[in-house]
């Protein structure tokens, strides 16, 4: 952003196949992502490179 600060977007998704219930897996899927931010954040301090610039969107 123009400020410095970050705007996170995500897309997901989720189709296990197999017998496990869709309800399941919409169920269980937020605590999933929630899980995944730190080691995301962890990440993105490690790969600063790895930062998009773009300020068209």
């Amino acid at each position: 952003m123009p400020d410095g600060s970050i705007n996170g977007r995500m897309i997901t998704t989720s189709t296990p196949g197999g017998y496990i219930p869709q309800f399941v897996v919409d169920r269980s899927l937020p605590a999933k992502i929630a899980e995944d931010v730190p080691a995301f954040l962890k990440w993105l301090s490690e790969h600063p490179s790895g930062i998009s610039r773009n300020t068209s969107a």
